[in-house]
């Protein structure tokens, strides 16, 4: 019994931890798109920081519930690939929802500027190693190096792990991220 309840206690940390990453990621990328004159790429590396490492941390969270050790990797899609196939068809599901809603509206920087991205896997494949390309962006030393992230799907992914981390913890709800009520953040 302690040790289900210690499994729980640090399930509820990682999520807690994870929304608190996300809700910061997401005030940050809503701004992005006002910023780009001037600071956007300034805004963009701690957005997409905050975001790698709250999905990291929400699937490290889902990984504890389900009573399998998460691996100690930054590495998103393995992390995701890892998990019991029930729940990643259900995350499947759940992204392709909000995807077909239009969902990623608030945080669209270029219209349908990464259409291609319909599903988690080609999503956590692009942003594979994202928590750790970006924490480190100053130390590129190579010229035209090109970044991108896909801040709107990755919040979309970020939300369904959100609910399932909320569900699980007996109803124990984290604020979901949405956009402050600022005129500086409308897009």
């Amino acid at each position: 019994m302690k040790q289900e309840k210690q499994k729980m206690n640090s399930a509820h940390m990682l999520a807690a931890n994870a929304n608190e990453f996300h809700q910061v990621g997401y005030g940050l990328a809503a701004r992005i798109k006002s910023a780009l004159v001037t600071k956007g790429f300034e805004v963009m590396v701690p957005a997409a920081v905050n975001f790698s490492l709250a999905s990291e941390l929400y699937l490290k969270a889902v990984h504890t519930m389900t009573g399998r050790p998460a691996a100690e990797i930054h590495k998103l899609w393995e992390l995701f690939r890892t998990l019991p196939e029930f729940l990643r068809i259900q995350f499947e599901n759940k992204y392709k929802e909000a995807i077909d809603a239009n969902q990623i509206k608030p945080l669209e920087i270029l219209p349908n500027g990464n259409a291609q991205i319909d599903n988690i896997e080609t999503l956590l494949l692009k942003h594979n190693d994202s928590f750790v390309q970006w924490r480190y962006v100053h130390e590129i030393k190579k010229t035209n190096h090109t970044y991108s992230f896909d801040f709107p799907r990755m919040h979309i992914f970020c939300q369904v792990l959100n609910e399932h981390t909320c569900s699980l913890m007996g109803n124990r709800q984290f604020k979901v991220a949405t956009l402050p009520p600022s005129p500086d953040y409308s897009i």
